[in-house]
């Protein structure tokens, strides 16, 4: 179902005649249809089909399919620079995740360190440090302390605390995330490379 969304009804809009059906649906007009659409206007189109009632009725009941469809929207919003849109997928996402995995699964954490993510760049920092710090104690426990998701959340919960303004907390979060990167992954992994250039 996931795949069959991505493929049709997200980068599907890709092809014109597909717009315009897709158009067509929405009650919109297929002059609106175009070769070089952008993947911010494809995810635009895309989001009109997921509001609460929308993502229901075009996947009755499967609410771990509407998290992870909701994830990706979250996630690829990030990525194009819409933080606040981001925000609002990946708010519904965990908060789907959580009612049906539960707070501590691999999952949940995933989208709510995305959703950390996106209140980092939406600025809001004690949100973000908060979930942040939610994640990393939750990964600790889970996967353990040297587990590259785990270390990654730490990180993560550095550029916070830098992001306040407590540049102390930051600097020790960061040695002690490089020094577990490098003993886990190897002094030349690109996560500890990247680490050191922080």
């Amino acid at each position: 179902a996931v795949r069959d969304f991505l493929l049709n009804r997200l980068l599907g809009q890709a092809d014109s005649s597909n717009q315009a059906d897709a158009l067509l649906l929405q009650n919109d007009f297929t002059q609106d249809a175009r070769k070089d659409l952008t993947v911010r206007e494809l995810l635009d189109r895309a989001a009109k089909s997921l509001g609460p009632d929308q993502i229901n009725s075009n996947f009755p009941g499967q609410f771990l399919v509407h998290a992870e469809i909701l994830h990706s929207m979250g996630r690829t919003y990030l990525g194009v620079g819409e933080a606040q849109k981001a925000f609002d997928f990946l708010e519904r996402s965990v908060a789907l995740r959580k009612e049906h995995l539960g707070k501590d699964h691999p999952l949940t954490l995933s989208s709510l360190s995305s959703l950390a993510k996106a209140s980092l760049e939406c600025g809001k920092l004690s949100q973000a440090l908060e979930q942040f710090k939610l994640v990393y104690q939750e990964q600790q426990k889970i996967l353990g302390h040297e587990h590259k998701d785990t270390l990654l959340t730490l990180v993560n919960l550095a550029g916070t605390y830098r992001e306040l303004g407590n540049f102390f907390l930051a600097v020790q979060k960061l040695e002690e995330a490089q020094k577990l990167l490098s003993s886990t992954l190897g002094d030349t992994h690109p996560y500890t490379l990247s680490t050191m250039n922080n």
